[in-house]
């Protein structure tokens, strides 16, 4: 009897290699601008609290050198660094609408701005649509959990937000439910 050779694995196929890469340059691009998010939204945050007098006086009182810098090149020129940031986010959904299209992700060419209404809100340059620019967090958490690089289910803030919207669904369908019976 000849002797028996092991099996070797079968190779990845091609489709699932690239299918791979592409979902892990969607993941860097995000991360980039889930890094710029970031600094954006620390900026406008500190921006804030700059412009509050009794802080602005503290800064100037412990870090007088720092506080002429930041008046002059930033808070003078917010508006100007902010919209940049906002360039840079209206890029990022043509962008995004563009690659959507030729990768045909939705069933009509005009879903992506439904799909992404936080992006699309997110880049309109008032206070209150800045915000939104955080749920930007939450579509990369999801893009990791897919490639298989984070496990968001064993975090504890996981579990906490979870147990909340399970409690949150079963109320709305009991309610539902009592509507549809009585």
């Amino acid at each position: 009897m000849p002797p028996v050779r092991p099996r070797k694995p079968m190779p990845e196929p091609a489709v699932d290699r690239r299918e791979r890469l592409r979902n892990g340059l969607h993941a860097a691009w995000e991360a980039f601008i889930v890094l710029l998010v970031c600094i954006n939204l620390g900026l406008i945050l500190f921006d804030s609290l700059f412009a509050v007098q009794p802080i602005n006086r503290l800064i100037a009182e412990w870090l007088p050198a720092f506080h002429q810098r930041y008046e002059s090149l930033i808070h003078r020129n917010f508006q100007v660094i902010d919209l940049g940031f906002v360039a840079i986010f209206i890029l990022d959904v043509i962008l995004g609408w563009t690659v959507a299209l030729f990768e045909r992700r939705y069933a009509r060419w005009y879903y992506y701005p439904f799909a992404h209404w936080y992006d699309v809100l997110g880049c309109i340059p008032l206070s209150g649509f800045r915000w939104l620019r955080v749920l930007r967090v939450g579509s990369l958490l999801l893009r990791l959990q897919r490639l298989g690089l984070i496990d968001v289910r064993r975090w504890a803030i996981f579990s906490v937000v979870h147990r909340y919207y399970s409690l949150l669904l079963e109320e709305l369908s009991d309610r539902v439910m009592v509507r549809l019976f009585s």
